[in-house]
Parts: C-alpha cells; sequence; structure tokens
C-alpha cells in the first residue's frame, strides 16, 4: 500500500514552490526559514517504498499518514493565506512553525526507531546533494558548528564540486576524442574541427536573455 501523489509530499512541495525564491534566498547559515526543507525531505521519503520497509512502516501507518494529509490543505491554506504580504520574520516564524506542527504529527504516527531511522535516511539524502547542504539546521547545532564553520565548508564544497566538474569535463572529453576517432576517418574529423571552430568555455549555469532554457534561441 502506497502513499499516493497528492498527499504529504506533493501538499508540502507545493506550498514551498508557490511560496518563490525571496523565502529560500536569505542568508543565515543555519538553514533559512526554519530548515524546512529538511521536513519536506523527510514527507517525500515517506512516499517511497523501499523507504517504508527500512523504517518498517505497517499498514496502518501508512492510513494514518493518510488521513492526517487529508486535513493538511486546509491547514496550509490558513497559515500561508497572506504569505506575500508578511515581512521575513513573520513568514520565518510562520514556516517554522507549521513545520514544527506538522513534524509533530509525524512524529506521533510513527515509532521512534522508525523517526530515528527516518531522520537518518533523510540526512544521508541531503548530503548527496552536497555536504553544506546536509550539515544545516539542527545537525549544525548538534554538532556545534558556527556560522564560521558553516561558511568554511560551503566555500570548501564549492571549490570540491568546481574541481569534480572540472576532472568530469576532461574525461568526458578524452572519452569523446577516443570514440570519435574510432569511428570517423582522419578527413572527417578534420572536418568536424573545422565545424567546432575555436574552443569557447561556457559560463556554468547562466540563465536568461534569447534562448536561455532551449539553446538556440528560437520561438519553438
Amino acid at each position: 500500500m502506497r502513499i499516493n501523489p497528492g498527499t504529504l509530499a506533493a501538499l508540502t512541495l507545493a506550498v514551498l514552490a508557490s511560496i518563490g525564491s525571496t523565502a529560500f534566498a536569505q542568508p543565515g547559515g543555519r538553514g533559512g526559514f526554519g530548515g524546512f526543507g529538511g521536513l519536506a525531505g523527510n514527507i517525500g521519503l515517506l512516499m517511497r517504498e523501499d523507504v517504508n520497509k527500512e523504517i518498517e512502516l505497517l499498514d496502518d501507518q501508512k492510513e494514518e499518514l493518510q488521513e492526517l494529509q487529508g486535513g493538511m490543505r486546509d491547514r496550509m491554506r490558513e497559515v500561508f493565506a497572506n504569505f506575500r504580504e508578511m515581512s521575513d520574520d513573520e513568514r520565518r516564524e510562520a514556516m517554522t512553525d507549521f513545520g514544527k506542527s506538522l513534524q509533530e504529527d509525524i512524529d506521533e504516527v510513527l515509532l521512534p526507531h522508525q523517526s530515528k531511522r527516518l531522520k537518518q535516511i533523510s540526512l544521508q539524502q541531503r548530503m548527496q546533494g552536497g555536504t553544506s547542504r546536509g550539515l544545516r539546521g539542527e545537525v549544525a547545532e548538534e554538532l556545534g558548528l558556527s556560522d564560521d564553520d558553516l561558511e568554511e565548508i560551503e566555500e570548501k564544497s564549492r571549490e570540491a564540486a568546481e574541481e569534480l566538474q572540472k576532472k568530469i569535463s576532461e574525461l568526458r572529453a578524452e572519452a569523446q576524442k577516443e570514440l570519435l576517432n574510432d569511428v570517423l576517418s582522419p578527413s572527417q574529423q578534420k572536418k568536424l574541427k573545422e565545424m567546432l571552430g575555436e574552443k569557447f568555455e561556457f559560463a556554468q549555469q547562466q540563465r536568461g536573455g534569447f534562448g536561455g532554457r532551449g539553446g538556440d534561441g528560437g520561438r519553438g
């Protein structure tokens, strides 16, 4: 028995998406607005069969979670009705309170060992998205990490990601070269080189302007 799409995760993540980037672009090292993203991750994990099996989620617990999501839309509508008109502090407080309330409801359904294992899996998932991403919020507090520590981790993570991307690009170029050498004749290789022209270094994750999403900038 699965928790269907449109349940806890879908509803919560939809709210997070509708809030807009301004709520999450604030500095504050320890997790932005109450570490709400970690909660969203936990809810998303509860939709996965492999996670349900790992934490030994029972059928009656799945039904309780489905019942919990039944009234969630109204709760979110009430909490976030005036979200865009709120100040940053008011938004932070609203999200923190909502997140705590929802987490408490989930914890009432799960047994202690299930909650513990779910949090472990959630942290593993966040760490896969980047060390600096995982070491925030409650994790940073439990480890006793200062804002300076988090900034240093962020910087080193960025440097490591750039170095990794560079190595991946080099390996991809080498593999492509070997592939083309095996398939194309010397004259074809020469023609392709002329077609490619001088190498252009693309700026990372650059968006906007004509063709920001689709390459040529055509009308479709």
